[in-house]
């Protein structure tokens, strides 16, 4: 026996089952692929059919977000100037409150959901009450029905949370070393529905007899696509004993550890790394939320038309997502908390213009002027 493990040792054997001293030196040499934006490097990844099915479901993540985000984009742009063209203005911003409020509380469920049944269901459920909600929001629209729109707003919350998810979702298909660029694709996805939700609100909304009904059926087209989407995307199966909620880093992805840890979510909410982002999401995110839904009521009522109202909306949504393809990169130079409170800086600086230019909200239409179409 120890003869034969010295044989071993001086013929170790390569995965071939070749001599290391047959196979060739280059072989060793060459194991690093070429850059992957080169066409030595983009041949060679192309010819592994796992890229292939890697860079597939990529891009049908990154179409999921770009439905997901566009539905979720003519909500803001179209249903805040709908209820208040049911009820008085000062209840108009009480279904996206609501939408908002249940996204909330779906992203505290969805990885306990996803933990527990794998990927498909919740994200399903998600697609499933967007298609519901922009059902009932288009009712809503067509009968005047203020509560109705209300519940369609509340149900559409619930696909919030998941579209949010998809980007997460990426680094499970991808490498290590791809996983930078299948975020950056799946990001370019939301930038391409900043523009396309709102242009299609704009185009939409005097559809149909009724305004903003028009709108609303193409949430419902797109929640459907996107609902038809997910069943094209070929999910990894999680198996509850093997995972927790599913790790997204790509250093854990590379090496294939994604087991449980002991920690309690009270034990992770105590760390003051957390509670310093957990702070910057509630500032940030609320004052964007606060933002988007009074922005259109605002520049209506001081007589600008719904499509410049919507234009504004547009470039506010992609300035939510261009800096991502940079933030990292600055993270990195500077320092995540220099670059949080720049963010911070440029929000406040945004929100004092918006008080400047602020002027008196006025009804842009009565209850009674309903049936008018909306003035572009």
């Amino acid at each position: 026996m120890a003869q034969l493990d010295l044989t071993v040792a001086d013929n170790p054997i390569s995965e071939t089952g070749e001599l290391i001293d047959t196979v060739p030196i280059e072989k060793f040499q060459n194991a690093t692929l070429a850059p992957f934006w080169s066409l030595k490097g983009l041949r060679a990844r192309w010819a592994d059919p796992l890229f292939r099915k890697m860079l597939r479901n990529i891009l049908l993540l990154a179409w999921s977000w770009s439905l997901g985000e566009g539905a979720f984009f003519i909500q803001i742009s179209t249903t805040t100037l709908a209820a208040t063209s049911f009820v008085n203005w000062h209840l108009a911003t009480i279904p996206i409150g609501c939408m908002l409020f249940i996204g909330t509380i779906w992203s505290v469920l969805l990885p306990l959901a996803i933990d527990r049944f794998g990927y498909r269901p919740p994200l399903y459920i998600g697609a499933l009450m967007g298609m519901t909600g922009a059902a009932f929001c288009m009712v809503a629209a067509w009968y005047k029905l203020y509560w109705l729109l209300v519940v369609g707003a509340s149900f559409l919350g619930g696909q919030v949370p998941c579209t949010l998810y998809y980007r997460l979702l990426a680094l499970q298909f991808s490498t290590q070393e791809f996983a930078p660029k299948a975020i950056a694709m799946v990001i370019a996805g939301g930038c391409l529905s900043s523009v396309l939700g709102p242009e299609i609100a704009k185009h939409t909304v005097n559809a149909l007899p009724k305004p903003y009904s028009g709108a609303y059926l193409t949430t419902l087209c797109e929640c459907t696509l996107l609902l038809l989407t997910m069943t094209m995307i070929q999910f990894q199966d999680i198996k509850k004993k093997d995972y927790a909620v599913v790790s997204t880093s790509p250093s854990e992805m590379a090496s294939g550890s994604n087991s449980k840890t002991n920690r309690s979510v009270f034990a992770i909410a105590s760390q003051r790394i957390f509670l310093i982002a957990a702070l910057g999401g509630f500032v940030s995110w609320s004052a964007m939320a606060v933002q988007m839904s009074a922005t259109p009521l605002a520049m209506t009522g001081a007589g600008h038309s719904f499509a410049q109202a919507t234009t504004a909306v547009e470039y506010h949504l992609l300035g939510m997502f261009v800096p991502s393809f940079f933030t990292g990169t600055l993270c990195n130079w500077f320092g995540s908390r220099l670059v949080m409170l720049t963010g911070f800086l440029v929000q406040l600086t945004g929100a004092l213009l918006f008080q400047r230019g602020h002027k008196d909200i006025r009804t842009p239409l009565s209850v009674d002027d309903t049936d008018t179409e909306i003035p572009a």
